[in-house]
């Protein structure tokens, strides 16, 4: 929470002040751009909670652990575009449409809790679990460049906000788990321009998808997820155009 509230909190700032000074600039001055971007992805591991229930040899339950859960991803990938407008002293504000992907094999549950034929048992508890998790952004973006007088070398820092659709998927079920709630990023890099206008560069994004929750046990209602947060490392090309 503490993640979100932080950096939420900056993304709005950078977002709004940058869309106050944008407004005031003459229409004259603007230019438009079109970038695409790819990378890594390295989600957190998920946090969670469930129950497991011990069954005698008639299948009665006979005693419950409660479990904190952490599912552990594996590094992925992510991959995007993005359309938008850029004005004088340096404001960029653009409309971005992207997809993040992570796998997890295992799953470390905690014992927080164990009655009736249970009691007693510590654990941990560790197995296998496969599956992915994929999400689809698109966010509002402000961006200020930081030019220098005969350098091609142009910092930038910012962030955005808008909704994300997750899914959470279990190798073997039918059916996946979607959530769409709020999402936002905050952001830097540095970008190379050529001769041409074109722009190479790098870049790190925070990504956060707060309210994702995805309950996955019919008979418990537990939920095996609560917010996902994605550091992401990319390459950007940016095309200008009038």
């Amino acid at each position: 929470m503490n993640h979100f509230i932080k950096a939420s909190g900056l993304a709005s700032f950078v977002l709004l002040s940058s869309l106050g000074v944008a407004q005031a600039e003459d229409q004259s001055s603007k230019s438009y751009y079109v970038s695409v971007f790819g990378g890594g992805n390295f989600a957190g591991d998920l946090d969670g909670r469930d129950i497991l229930n011990f069954v005698d040899i008639s299948g009665s339950v006979v005693g419950t652990v409660g479990l904190d859960t952490e599912i552990e991803t594996d590094a992925g990938f992510i991959a995007g575009a993005a359309f938008g407008t850029e004005f004088d002293h340096g404001i960029r504000v653009e409309g971005e449409y992207a997809f993040l992907r992570n796998t997890f094999d295992e799953v470390v549950g905690n014992v927080v809790s164990a009655t009736g034929a249970a009691a007693g048992f510590t654990g941990p508890l560790v197995g296998a679990i496969l599956g992915d998790i994929k999400t689809h952004s698109i966010l509002v973006n402000a961006w200020k460049d930081f030019s220098f007088e005969g350098s091609p070398i142009v910092p930038y820092i910012g962030g955005g906000a808008g909704f994300g659709i997750s899914s959470f998927n279990f190798d073997g079920l039918a059916s996946e788990e979607t959530e769409v709630g709020f999402a936002f990023q905050v952001g830097a890099g540095v970008d190379a321009e050529l001769d041409s206008g074109v722009r190479l560069g790098v870049g790190y994004r925070f990504y956060g998808f707060p309210n994702a929750e995805f309950p996955i046990d019919s008979v418990t209602n537990t939920a095996v997820a609560s917010g996902i947060y994605s550091q992401t490392v990319i390459g950007t090309v940016t095309i200008p155009f009038r």
